[in-house]
């Protein structure tokens, strides 16, 4: 049992230690950092995006990288898996495994996984589609490969429709200049390239809190207080007025704040915290459930969007994550919310925002640890 018990918090602190390749900048070069800015793939490319992570097997962990306008893949170790001579690298995956489509220097497409070539770069376009399946395209004329990298409909024809299909076979309708007629393929198959994902969804939840589980009394507590708003989901979590000013109140886990704030407002309600945007005194706040302020500046705005709060002040910009409470000075401009980089994981997400402090093409990106990932 020891030995058991042993694994199991081996396996527990695994997962909490377990480190993310960060995209690191140099100068105008990019590389790879751990989570605490310590350099692990020389900065040499043009850009560089997140390690993939989904998958068990060390073989297809993996990155997509750009060098003098060609892109390329890496594994962790800075090893190069595909050289930086495509023009383009599109990766995805199905329920039976991963692949990649490339478009090779004179244009052409072909598909790999990380053993082979499965489908040749030969093709004007590629397309996945239907039954886990790829629609080829050659001098005008289309066909189709199945996941294993097997020709099941000839490159031969204008129009090629799926129809429908189940487990066993799949039924298309095929047509060219002579003819017109129906054409059964086998269904996909798990090929010896399947991956099993680590994890979907979900993760370790831990919660300790002293919370009043009766309704009634719940209820019989609530109607002490002259309350101003609650929570439309949390119901218990409740902002309450007296002798003019406001106070929060969970009712649910006895968690309050004197009645201090010109103004309050709910802002982010989790179940065991609640964060709240407050005024007082004239200055904007961004407050706990216990009234502890958490932002040491005051700002004019704040905008929540997922597990990150950004605040202005001065016209610059300024962070607070939820998830790690690590608070970011407001001094830099937001690149784009569209180059956000979200990294999941079983136990922890680490989140990546692309910013810069005066020329938006020197931008680099500040993690949700609260450290700027740039060379100084």
């Amino acid at each position: 049992m020891r030995y058991y018990i042993s694994i199991f918090f081996l396996f527990l602190w695994s997962l909490f230690n377990a480190q993310t390749l960060v995209p690191y900048r140099d100068k105008n070069v990019w590389g790879y950092s751990d989570e605490s800015g310590n350099v692990k793939i020389t900065p040499k490319y043009d850009s560089v995006a997140l390690f993939d992570s989904k998958y068990n097997n060390e073989n297809y962990r993996f990155a997509k990288v750009l060098s003098n306008g060609k892109y390329g893949l890496i594994d962790e170790k800075g090893g190069i898996l595909f050289n930086t001579t495509y023009k383009d690298i599109n990766i995805d995956s199905d329920k039976y495994s991963l692949f990649i489509i490339v478009q090779n220097e004179n244009g052409k497409f072909g598909v790999y996984d990380f053993n082979k070539s499965f489908i040749p770069e030969e093709f004007d376009k590629i397309e996945y589609i239907r039954n886990y399946s790829f629609l080829v395209k050659k001098n005008q004329k289309i066909g189709v490969y199945n996941n294993l990298g097997h020709m099941v409909i000839p490159v031969e024809y204008k129009q090629i429709n799926y129809i429908d299909g189940d487990s066993k076979e799949v039924k298309w309708m095929v047509s060219n200049e002579k003819e017109t007629k129906y054409i059964i393929t086998p269904a996909a198959k798990t090929s010896d390239r399947s991956m099993q994902a680590i994890y979907e969804d979900g993760g370790i939840y831990m919660s300790g809190t002293t919370k009043t589980s009766d309704a009634a009394a719940i209820e019989k507590l609530k109607s002490k207080y002259y309350l101003s708003k609650c929570d439309n989901y949390y119901k218990e979590k409740c902002i309450y007025r007296q002798n003019n000013k406001y106070g929060f109140y969970d009712f649910e886990l006895n968690k309050k704040t004197r009645p201090e704030y010109e103004s309050l407002k709910i802002l982010k309600p989790y179940r065991d915290q609640t964060y709240l945007l407050a005024t007082k005194n004239g200055k904007n706040l961004l407050i706990d459930e216990l009234g502890n302020s958490l932002i040491p500046v005051d700002f004019q705005e704040i905008e929540d969007r997922y597990n990150t709060l950004t605040f202005t002040k001065d016209n610059r910009k300024g962070f607070y994550f939820i998830d790690t409470q690590k608070y970011v000075e407001p001094k830099y401009q937001l690149l784009s919310w569209n180059q956000t980089l979200y990294q999941s994981g079983p136990v922890r997400n680490f989140e990546l925002i692309p910013v810069y402090t005066d020329n938006p093409k020197d931008w680099f990106y500040i993690g949700s640890n609260g450290l700027i990932f740039k060379a100084k």
